[in-house]
């Protein structure tokens, strides 16, 4: 459970950090259980990743931003 929580975080500040430079900032999270598993979305209206990076967006230590978040 802990791992998820860190994974939700981690979205979450980056939806956040994508988000700096607009001017509205929207951020939603929804989640909903489906049998015995749950599905959660997260949609914000910041940056997109570029290109170059989609291919590596899942690989450890890969960031798609210059500065981490604190």
């Amino acid at each position: 459970m802990q791992t998820l929580v860190q994974v939700i975080h981690n979205l979450v500040i980056n939806a956040v950090n994508s988000m700096k430079n607009v001017d509205v900032k929207s951020l939603l999270v929804k989640g909903c259980v489906l049998n015995e598993s749950c599905e959660i979305r997260i949609y914000d209206n910041g940056l997109t990743i570029p290109e170059e990076n989609r291919t590596k967006i899942f690989d450890y230590g890969t960031f798609s931003c210059p500065k981490r978040a604190k």
